[in-house]
């Protein structure tokens, strides 16, 4: 499994909260391309949602797409019919911190959020 990651540009050190680029199944040793590790990925948060098995910030960000599209154009296989942009907060939760989510960052709509140090590695 190999993953493609930014970290998000959030003063939380104790959170180390990213953005998945490229999600690949496969063994890979070393990167198929080059990685931007000082690009920096704008993105602004449209939603808190369920996704999977994590709670995220579903993102809307043109820039976190085009560098996703430009990984598998250089032969990443991502392991999802379709990118969606977001940012996990947590794995472990259960309805009421859903809930608790929702009301929390109800106006987090609209925040912009940046990305950056995009690194080779397991997720």
């Amino acid at each position: 499994m190999l993953g493609l990651l930014v970290q998000a540009n959030i003063e939380m050190p104790q959170y180390p909260l990213h953005c998945t680029l490229m999600y690949d199944e496969r063994d890979l040793d070393q990167p198929l391309c080059t990685v931007n590790p000082n690009k920096v990925y704008e993105a602004t948060i449209q939603n808190v949602e369920v996704l999977g098995d994590g709670l995220v910030f579903h993102l809307i960000s043109p820039s976190l797409v085009e560098e996703h599209l430009r990984l598998k154009d250089r032969g990443y296989q991502s392991s999802y019919s379709a990118y969606l942009p977001h940012m996990s907060m947590t794995y472990k939760f259960d309805k009421y911190d859903t809930l608790k989510a929702d009301f929390l960052f109800a106006g987090w709509a609209g925040r912009k959020l940046t990305f950056s140090e995009e690194q080779f590695g397991d997720k």
